[in-house]
C-alpha cells in the first residue's frame, strides 16, 4: 500500500509524514490486501487567523471498487487526523462489507419478497 502525502508549508507539527503514516496504518492494516493507494491533502485554510483551519481530504484506491474519498476539518492536526483515521476505517469496513455481501447473494442480488 502506497501513502501519498500532500501538504501547505503551514501545516503545523514535527514528523508530520511518520505521525500521518502512523495513523492511517493504524485504521486501514486490516484492510492492507484491498488497499491499493492512500493519498491525503492537508492544508491550513485559515491560515495564521487561527480557528477551525485544518482541512484533510483522503482518497483511497480500492482494489475492484470506485475510490473512497473522505475529508474533515478540524483546529489541531492530532485531532484531525484522529477522525479521518477513524472515519476510514469505518468507511472501508462498509464499503468492503457491502462487496462480499453482493458476492454472497450472486449476480441477481437480494430481492426481498412482498408481503
Amino acid at each position: 500500500m502506497n501513502v501519498h502525502i500532500h501538504h501547505s508549508r503551514r501545516i503545523p507539527g514535527d514528523h508530520l509524514e511518520e505521525r500521518v503514516a502512523r495513523s492511517l496504518h493504524a485504521a486501514v492494516d486490516r484492510f492492507d490486501q484491498h488497499v491499493e493507494e492512500i493519498r491525503l491533502w492537508l492544508d491550513d485554510v485559515n491560515g495564521p487567523k487561527g480557528g477551525l483551519g485544518l482541512s484533510g481530504k483522503i482518497v483511497v484506491q480500492i482494489r475492484g471498487l470506485p475510490d473512497l474519498v473522505l475529508s474533515e476539518v478540524d483546529q489541531s492536526l492530532d485531532a484531525l487526523l484522529a477522525r479521518l483515521s477513524d472515519r476510514l476505517g469505518n468507511a472501508l469496513a462498509r464499503k468492503l462489507r457491502r462487496r462480499r455481501d453482493s458476492r454472497r447473494h450472486g449476480a441477481m442480488g437480494f430481492v426481498p419478497i412482498a408481503s
